[in-house]
Order: C-alpha cells, then structure tokens, then sequence
C-alpha cells in the first residue's frame, strides 16, 4: 500500500516542462523566404502559360481587326422586330448562283432611296422554320410567315403592306 500512495504523489508532483520556441526571425530568412515565394509564383505562371499557350494568343490578337457589328442581315423570325417605321425584308439564298444579283439590286436600291433593306439568307439553319412549298403572303405575325423562294415583304408600322416572289417582281419594286 505504501508503494501505492507513493506512486499517486509521484503523478501529482509531475510536471510537463514548457519549452518555449525562438519566434526570432532574421532578416536573411525573411528575404529568402520570400524569394521562394516569389520564385514559385514565376515557376506557375511559367508552366500554365506553356500548357495554355495563353502567350502566343495574345500577341496574335494585336494583329486582328477590331470586330464590327452589321445589321443588314437579319434572322426571319425577326421580319417585324426591326426599329425602323419602314423598311424592306428580302429572303433569298445567300449560297445560290443568282446571290450577286440580288446583291446588286439591293445596292442600287440602297444608294437612291432612304427605306432600309434588311437581308435574310435562307441556307442558314436558323431560318429553316419559315421556309414551305406554299408561301403566305397575307402574313401578319411571325407564326404565320412561310417563305416559297426569293421574297419580298414591305413592312411598315410593324405590318405586311407589300408581299412579292420572284427575281423579276423583286427587281420591279426596286428600281
């Protein structure tokens, strides 16, 4: 039993030592410290610009042309959306062999007159929905528009006032 209680004061006259840590840092550390940092900062840059060539890229972007928005062509679900009172929408296939004619008709047309003429080429996929065996010339909203080959449609005051089909009858109401 005496050895009992004399193992008991042992377990309570034991004390952790407390050793206390030198936070001193000199200023030689701190320096190489922190060019290792730096030096890693610089190691990552390095590689993820090799492995995304994120380098090269931006100085070929120097040399590209500022991009342009036009408005001439349009999608044909937008054929009564336009801002402007009055205008003309011409569908035709941008991709077909008579494409150049319609180009010239239009330009004549934009040069002597004022009413804008929005383009919309029916080989894109886009406009797809609205191209038919029968055409609708009595279209007034966009649900209704079916598209039989090259049209032209007059919209004004967001109406169909003048729907025409065909190169000739195009190049009639052009002039």
């Amino acid at each position: 039993m005496a050895n009992r209680e004399t193992r008991r004061r042992e377990k309570k006259q034991y004390k952790v030592k407390e050793e206390t840590l030198d936070t001193d840092i000199s200023a030689s550390s701190s320096i190489k410290i922190g060019a290792a940092v730096i030096g890693v900062f610089i190691l990552f840059y390095i590689i993820t610009t090799m492995i995304t060539n994120s380098y090269n890229d931006s100085r070929k972007d120097l040399n590209k042309p500022p991009v342009s928005i036009q408005y001439e062509e349009i999608l044909a679900g937008e054929l009564f959306n336009m801002y402007d009172d009055e205008y003309y929408v011409v569908f035709f296939d941008f991709k077909d062999s008579s494409a150049a004619i319609y180009a010239s008709i239009l330009e004549k047309y934009e040069a002597d007159s004022d009413i804008k003429v929005y383009k919309v080429d029916l080989s894109k996929g886009f406009n797809e929905p609205y191209i038919s065996e029968e055409s609708n010339p009595n279209v007034k909203k966009i649900g209704d528009l079916k598209i039989n080959g090259p049209t032209l449609i007059k919209i004004k005051n967001k109406k169909n006032v003048l729907y025409v089909e065909g190169k000739d009858s195009i190049e009639e109401v052009l002039k």
